[in-house]
Order: structure tokens, then C-alpha cells, then sequence
């Protein structure tokens, strides 16, 4: 009942997605096939997703960052590893999202579903640590912004890239 019920509250998202989109659409006289506004309803609904990712790896990041700087820890080994902690606890959420309600999968087979969370673990590493963190020491280190807010800047870089990965890598059929 309850999957039935979220299969149904999916449907709907999607509808009113589309809808929203073709009106835009229509709005700016730009009509689009069936299949790229399939593929931006679903980046609009990665990006809702990544939003309430970046939300929980955010505050895991700020909850160890703050635990850190209690403890007398200052400088890279603060914030990088409040960023890894952030990206492992968010990964986890992502996948699940993802695989429910984006990207929606029904793996029958607990390899296929290993597999998949690999590839998307995969794919979030390189911009969820690799690029965070590189970002992260640019924008603190080069740049001064302060180190609460820097991981909030790399959203718009990270968002995109994390997208086509996920779409035609780590969940493609």
C-alpha cells in the first residue's frame, strides 16, 4: 500500500514538473520533445534532491566543524574532514533519493543495487571530495571567504556535474 502510495505521490510530482516546465515553455515559445523535458523534470527533481542533500551534508559539516574547533582543531583538518564526514553521512540520503524517486530503479537483485550505489559513490567522490575539497581550500585558502560559507559556493559547480554522472552513468539502465 505504502509503495503504491509513493509510486502514485511520484506520478504526480512529475505531472505538475511538467506541467510547470511547459508553461515556461510555452511562455518563452521554446517548446521541447517529450524526452528532454522528461530529462529536465528529472533535473529539476535531482536538484530538489541535491538541495536537501547539500542541506544534510551542510549541517554535518558545520556540527563537525564546530565539535573540531571545540576540541582545539584549526586549519585544513578541521574543515576537510568536517567536509568528508558531511559527504558520507549525505551520501547514504542521496542514493536513496535518487534511486526512489529520480532516477527510479526496481533492482530485483541486491548486486544490481551494490552496483549502482558503487557508481554513485563513485561519481559523488569526484565532486563531492575531490572537488569540494579542492574548492574548499581555494576559496578559504586563496580567496579568504570565511570557511562556513565556502562549501555553500560549490553547489552551483558541483549540482550539474553530479547530475550527469548519476544520469548516464550511475543509474543508466
Amino acid at each position: 500500500m505504502i509503495i503504491i502510495l509513493a509510486q502514485e505521490s511520484n506520478i504526480m510530482i512529475d505531472n505538475v514538473l511538467i506541467r510547470f516546465v511547459n508553461a515556461i515553455l510555452k511562455y518563452l515559445k521554446q517548446p521541447l520533445k517529450e524526452k528532454r523535458t522528461e530529462t529536465l523534470v528529472q533535473f529539476l527533481k535531482f536538484c530538489f534532491v541535491g538541495f536537501t542533500n547539500v542541506f544534510i551534508s551542510y549541517l554535518f559539516y558545520l556540527l563537525f566543524y564546530f565539535f573540531f574547533c571545540k576540541l582545539g582543531i584549526y586549519g585544513k583538518v578541521n574543515f576537510l574532514t568536517s567536509q568528508i564526514i558531511g559527504f558520507i553521512v549525505s551520501i547514504f540520503w542521496s542514493f536513496y533519493c535518487n534511486k526512489k524517486y529520480v532516477f527510479i530503479s526496481h533492482y530485483t537483485e541486491r548486486r544490481s543495487v551494490i552496483t549502482a550505489f558503487f557508481k554513485m559513490f563513485l561519481s559523488y567522490s569526484v565532486t563531492g571530495i575531490a572537488l569540494n575539497c579542492v574548492l574548499l581550500v581555494l576559496w578559504i585558502e586563496i580567496f579568504n571567504i570565511p570557511a562556513v560559507i565556502a562549501p555553500l559556493l560549490n553547489v552551483f559547480l558541483c549540482i550539474p556535474v553530479n547530475f550527469l554522472l548519476n544520469k548516464y552513468w550511475a543509474f543508466n539502465k
